[in-house]
């Protein structure tokens, strides 16, 4: 087996954005940043107006919502699927601002729809449809339970 070695055309370590999933999304998340950084909350701003045309939803509302603290569950797949998608593409145009750019993307679970997008391969308002689609589609399904299995 060969060893895999990674450089850019200029001889440096790529840049890898790596895009989480289900579990990484709390109340407030990214609230700093929204609060300090015109470009994420830019993003984020039309990322919601993109969610609302697609359900009448205002994720932004739920995300910050005034009455939730970090330490409230956020699990209504309706609103945690969309934040994840908007937060983590947020952060990465955010990041394209400041001259940071992937030359690698990773993701897993429902990051996957940000990172198809930071990628190129999807735009966000097909990502984000998708990820709202699919919450849709959850909620259909009836009552359910996530469970996770701990080696101790």
């Amino acid at each position: 087996m060969s060893e895999l070695k990674l450089q850019t055309e200029e001889g440096q370590t790529p840049v890898v954005f790596m895009f989480s999933g289900q579990g990484s999304h709390y109340y407030h998340m990214a609230c700093d940043l929204f609060e300090s950084n015109p470009v994420f909350r830019e993003t984020m701003f039309n990322l919601d107006e993109i969610a609302m045309g697609i359900n009448g939803r205002s994720i932004l509302k739920e995300i910050y919502h005034s009455e939730k603290t970090v330490k409230d569950w956020f699990d209504a797949t309706i609103y945690t699927h969309p934040a994840i998608v908007m937060v983590e593409y947020a952060v990465a145009q955010t990041l394209a601002v400041a001259g940071v750019k992937p030359d690698l993307v990773l993701s897993t679970s429902m990051g996957s729809f940000a990172g198809a997008a930071v990628a190129g391969s999807h735009s966000i308002e097909e990502s984000l449809t998708a990820s709202i689609k699919q919450a849709e589609a959850l909620s259909l399904s009836g009552v359910g339970m996530m469970i996770a299995i701990v080696k101790m």
